[in-house]
C-alpha cells in the first residue's frame, strides 16, 4: 500500500522542500552530513528561524577532500557567525540527515553541498520521526561522540568567507566530492578504481 506519510525527492526538489521546512520550525532544526559547502549554510541560517536551535553535526575540514576543504571551512564559519546554533565534528561520519523539530526528517543520498543538491542524481526521503522509533536515539549517539567545532582553521589560509564577504566559495561547490577515507580503502585494494580513471591509472602503470 502506497504510504502519504513519506516524499521521495529527487533533482531539483530536495532544497526547496528543505526551506520550506526549516522556515516552519519552532524549536530546533539538525543537520547531519559529511560534506557542507557554504551555499547550504547559507540557505540554512537563511531558512532558519532566529529563536530556533540550529545544530550541525560534520566532518572537520582536515577531513575532506582538500578541493572541497576552504567550502567546508567557509560553511562552518557561516554557522559560527549565527547565534544559537552548535557545531560539532565526527570525522568518520557517513549519515546524511536533517531534523525539523526531532518530528520531520529527511534522509537519503544526497549530501549537503550545491552539485549533490541541484545535478546529481540523489533521492532524499521526507518523512515524520515517529516512524522510526530508534531514529532520535542513533542520532543522540553521533552527536555524542563528535567534538565541539572550536573554530581552528585546518590551514594557513590568509581568508575565509564571512557573510559579508561573498566570493566564488559562496557559490557553492559544483563537482562530486571524493570521499578520502573511500579513496584510502580503494587505494589498498589490489584492482580497485574509481570509474572513470582506470584508464589514466593503466598509463600510469606502464
Amino acid at each position: 500500500m502506497p504510504s502519504t506519510r513519506w516524499r521521495a525527492l529527487g533533482p531539483g526538489s530536495i532544497l526547496g522542500t528543505l526551506r520550506a521546512d526549516m522556515r516552519k520550525a519552532t524549536r530546533e532544526v539538525m543537520v547531519v552530513g559529511p560534506f557542507i559547502d557554504d551555499y547550504f549554510a547559507e540557505a540554512t541560517v537563511a531558512s532558519c528561524p532566529s529563536g530556533a536551535l540550529l545544530r550541525v553535526l560534520t566532518r572537520s575540514p582536515a577531513s575532506v577532500a582538500p578541493t572541497f576543504e576552504e567550502h567546508m571551512e567557509a560553511a562552518l564559519a557561516r554557522f559560527r557567525h549565527r547565534p544559537v546554533t552548535e557545531v560539532r565534528t565526527l570525522d568518520r561520519l557517513h549519515a546524511k540527515l536533517m531534523l525539523v523539530d526531532e518530528t520531520i526528517v529527511f534522509c537519503g543520498s544526497a549530501n549537503w553541498y550545491r552539485y549533490s543538491l541541484e545535478e546529481s542524481l540523489e533521492v532524499v526521503l521526507r518523512g515524520p520521526v515517529s516512524d522510526a522509533p530508534t531514529l532520535l536515539d542513533e542520532v543522540a549517539s553521533l552527536w555524542d561522540q563528535a567534538e565541539v567545532w572550536k573554530g581552528e582553521r585546518s590551514s594557513s589560509r590568509a581568508h575565509v568567507p564571512t557573510p559579508a564577504a561573498r566570493s566564488p566559495i559562496s557559490d557553492g561547490f559544483r563537482a562530486e566530492v571524493l570521499d578520502p577515507i573511500a579513496a584510502a580503502k580503494l587505494a589498498s585494494v589490489r584492482g580497485a578504481f574509481v570509474l572513470g580513471t582506470k584508464t589514466t591509472s593503466r598509463k600510469a602503470r606502464r
